[in-house]
């Protein structure tokens, strides 16, 4: 088997790992161990596995993370820790990783994240744990290079977002921080993301944008569902110049402010979505010469007879609930 390149040992019941199991496999580039029973790896046991470039250990019973468990892996792109029960992961963990693309820790039981075990991961491209107990006091993420794209922190315990929690992440195109507690954003925690395209929020505790979506003009994606808002400013969704979808469902809007603010996603929008939020509001779909659907509820029928006329490649509509 010393040519054997990829090895699948998913939905098996191996419970450990012995030291010396790969010795011989030094030209493997795949290694999946999903779905086992692996509550154990041994001292050095991937270290002959100096072409490995995937290896999967999700869905297995990992409590911690060891120092040694990925020494010489460095051409590993891909490392899938997910579904495990991970609290505990050592500071020089990923040293060796100089080449990791992608990184999934979710679905753990992880609380802390130390910016030292970053260090080394200058290729970092994905970074992906959400579903696990992380708070701001613990999370002192500054990965130390602006190659992240992907940042998937969801449903965890964070309550506040700072202007330094992903201050050198200058080209981040994706954050999901859906589902977990925040009620703050800082007015300057997203000003030098000219290249982020998407913005998760959904169901958090927020109540206010606080002027932090203004520099965004690459955004395409903005979901604010779930969420406590009660007034909406247009002067702080004036600078949204690609925004295609917008999500303002189950929220406590009672307020439009600068309605006659010029906004530029009104040239770019295609689906708004406001359902369960407000019985009128201010948006102007005349304007919305691209919008393809509309989703509104719990609202006067009434006034939107009276007062909304939609564009001609209109094609999904939904009204429901009305009075």
């Amino acid at each position: 088997l010393i040519a054997l390149e990829n090895l699948y040992l998913d939905n098996n019941l191996i419970t450990e790992i012995e030291k010396n199991a790969f010795e011989n496999l030094n030209k493997l580039t795949l290694l999946n161990l999903t779905n086992n029973r692996i509550n154990r790896i041994k001292n050095l046991t991937f270290i002959h596995l100096i072409n490995l470039k995937q290896l999967d250990l999700s869905e297995n019973k990992i409590e911690f993370i060891k120092s040694y468990f990925f020494k010489n892996l460095t051409h590993l792109m891909r490392l899938n820790l997910s579904l495990n029960y991970i609290s505990s992961i050592e500071i020089e963990s990923f040293n060796d990783l100089i080449s990791l693309v992608e990184l999934d820790l979710s679905s753990n039981q992880i609380f802390k994240l130390e910016s030292r075990l970053f260090t080394n991961l200058k290729k970092l491209v994905y970074f992906y744990a959400g579903s696990n107990l992380l708070l701001n006091s613990k999370l002192n993420f500054v990965i130390n290079q602006s190659y992240v794209h992907h940042i998937i922190l969801k449903n965890n315990k964070l309550i506040k977002i700072n202007k330094n929690l992903f201050s050198s992440h200058s080209k981040l195109s994706k954050i999901d921080l859906s589902f977990n507690f925040i009620y703050e954003i800082e007015s300057d925690s997203f000003n030098i993301f000219n290249s982020l395209m998407e913005l998760n929020f959904e169901n958090n505790k927020i109540r206010s944008l606080n002027n932090s979506l203004i520099n965004l003009s690459s955004l395409i994606f903005l979901n604010l569902k779930s969420n406590l808002i009660e007034t909406i400013d247009f002067k702080e969704l004036s600078g949204l110049r690609s925004l295609t979808e917008l999500f303002l469902d189950n929220n406590k809007i009672k307020t439009f402010l600068n309605h006659n603010y010029p906004v530029y996603f009104y040239e770019t929008i295609e689906l708004l979505s406001i359902r369960n939020t407000s019985s009128r509001f201010l948006f102007n779909i005349e304007k919305m010469r691209k919008l393809k659907s509309f989703y509104y509820s719990l609202g006067d029928f009434e006034y939107i007879q009276n007062n909304l006329t939609f564009p001609k490649n209109f094609y999904n509509l939904e009204l429901s609930n009305f009075k």
